[in-house]
């Protein structure tokens, strides 16, 4: 039986390649928008408004998905490191990860097991804690 740290790492190894994935699909949809925007290049009149409009959704979408994953990248890495950021910060990503079927909501589902479990969050509280028995980060 693996013991809560161990999950606590799995976790955080889960969230690291949850945000490298979504890196990934956002810089397929920064591709996306370049070759959007670069067909206004070959005729830009004769194109119209379909172009443009394109190219900015598919940034908007790039950037959402390139911040969505680089959040996710830090949280995995903070939980790893044990940092008292770090719980609070998944579980944020796991409320809003809830809605992504099926697999957002499988990790969030995970996360949310892990993280509310007592013995880690002792262990999260007790990270959060000065030697001198002062709270601080």
């Amino acid at each position: 039986m693996a013991t809560m740290d161990e999950h606590v790492d799995l976790l955080g190894r889960l969230y690291v390649l949850a945000g490298w994935l979504t890196a990934f699909v956002a810089v397929s949809v920064a591709c996306l928008a370049a070759a959007s925007f670069s067909l206004m290049l070959d005729d830009w009149p004769a194109q119209g408004w379909a172009p443009r409009v394109t190219g900015v959704a598919f940034t908007v979408v790039a950037l959402l998905f390139g911040v969505w994953g680089l959040a996710h990248r830090r949280a995995g890495l903070g939980l790893r490191g044990r940092r008292s950021w770090a719980r609070p910060a998944t579980m944020g990503l796991a409320v809003l990860g809830l809605f992504l079927v099926p697999f957002g909501t499988a990790l969030s589902v995970y996360a949310f097991w892990v993280l509310l479990h007592q013995d880690v969050r002792s262990r999260f509280d007790r990270a959060t804690r000065r030697p001198d028995g002062s709270g601080g980060a």
